[in-house]
């Protein structure tokens, strides 16, 4: 194995990574959007939020904890890891 080890040979190639890029839309229509999704259906995921917001789950993960700190968002997030869901901060729960 060791003698394997010693004569092998590793190269580095290029490949095609796509790079998450942050959302096409304002903090004001990710707002809206969120907000929609929570109207609609009384609480979203961030699976949901990612797909409506065009990021990946860790810009969109990001990106909400920015607005449930944001205390005029209207957003809470409710839960913990895979469980938490966001929901609107004067619905009863």
């Amino acid at each position: 194995l060791k003698e394997m080890n010693m004569s092998a040979s590793f190269k580095l190639i290029d490949v095609d990574v796509e790079v998450p890029k942050e959302s096409r839309f304002s903090r004001e229509e990710r707002l809206e959007r969120a907000r929609a999704i929570i109207r609609r259906y009384g609480y979203m995921t961030l699976a949901d939020y990612a797909m409506a917001t065009e990021q990946s789950k860790s810009a969109a993960s990001k990106d909400l904890n920015r607005l449930v700190k944001d205390p005029d968002s209207g957003i809470i997030a409710r839960g913990e890891h895979t469980h938490k869901i966001w929901v609107d901060s004067k619905a009863r729960l």
